[in-house]
């Protein structure tokens, strides 16, 4: 089984963190498509047809941001380290270290910074 290329119903994703571990029924994937050409947020009716899927999503952005912070305040305090890499580069070279088992929970109250992935009711 590949780790990093999951197909769902002839769509692949090519980052095993970027996709729900549980497969997508064909009308899901279709529904998902079309959100992905809208790039917009998340509507109601898109988060009822597929809640397991957009939680993932959004726990995966949460801990990516969480991930970026950590980078960041790195940074902030040592400044230049390890061959002069910047906060992206030691964030690309963190993230693909982590685990999904390991990711946390977002808090009840977080909004995503990716307006893509905020629900209808967060701003």
């Amino acid at each position: 089984m590949p780790t990093k290329q999951m197909m769902v119903d002839g769509l692949i994703e090519q980052d095993c963190h970027a996709t729900n571990p549980k497969y997508l029924l064909n009308n899901q994937t279709q529904k998902l498509i079309l959100v992905v050409i809208h790039n917009s947020m998340i509507t109601e009716e898109q988060y009822r047809d597929m809640p397991e899927y957009w939680d993932y999503q959004r726990k995966i952005e949460y801990n990516k941001e969480k991930c970026m912070t950590a980078c960041e305040k790195i940074m902030e305090h040592f400044g230049d380290v390890e061959d002069g890499k910047d906060a992206e580069e030691m964030f690309q070279t963190m993230w693909h270290k982590i685990e999904p088992e390991d990711y946390d929970e977002p808090p009840f109250d977080w909004i995503p910074k990716n307006p893509e992935l905020r629900l209808e009711h967060e701003k």
